[in-house]
């Protein structure tokens, strides 16, 4: 989390323009921030397992951010009855989609750690209260729906 008054204090106090906080936010921020290496998960996990402590760092972070973010979408909805991961991270990093329901574990998410690390569409222990599934994103077909129905247009 970014406190604004940090943003406010760079504009005033540094003389930081607009350019200078949107590259500060949209790139130099979030896991390149923490890690100080990089903002592809797949690097973070490589340097993880190589025992790089911010590149831990991330990810943990990463990891409970996620949890939070799905914890306040299940008060607001009353509930999980599925949790969908999806997306490049969500679809192939099984060491975060593990960490994540770990973290979750409260709200009835129970992975099938065989299911998570094959990739398997079902990912939750049998009788689980919350089905856990990964869609693939299929953003080209999205593209190419979306193409088309400008060129109707």
């Amino acid at each position: 989390d970014l406190d604004p008054g940090v943003m406010l204090y760079l504009r005033r106090n540094r003389g930081w323009d607009a350019d200078r906080l949107e590259q500060l936010v949209d790139r130099e921020s979030g896991l390149l921030g923490v890690s100080g290496l990089s903002n592809d998960v797949r690097q973070l996990l490589k340097a993880r397992a190589e025992k790089n402590a911010a590149a831990t760092l991330a990810l943990e972070m990463f990891a409970y951010e996620a949890a939070q973010a799905i914890a306040r979408m299940a008060v607001a909805l009353g509930g999980v009855e599925q949790l969908v991961f999806t997306g490049g991270i969500g679809e192939h990093a099984e060491e975060l989609r593990a960490e994540i329901c770990e973290l979750l574990r409260f709200l009835g998410v129970q992975l099938d750690d065989e299911a998570n690390e094959s990739a398997r569409p079902g990912l939750n222990q049998a009788g689980a209260s919350v089905e856990i599934r990964i869609v693939p994103a299929q953003e080209e077909r999205q593209i190419a729906l979306l193409t088309a129905s400008l060129c109707e247009s």
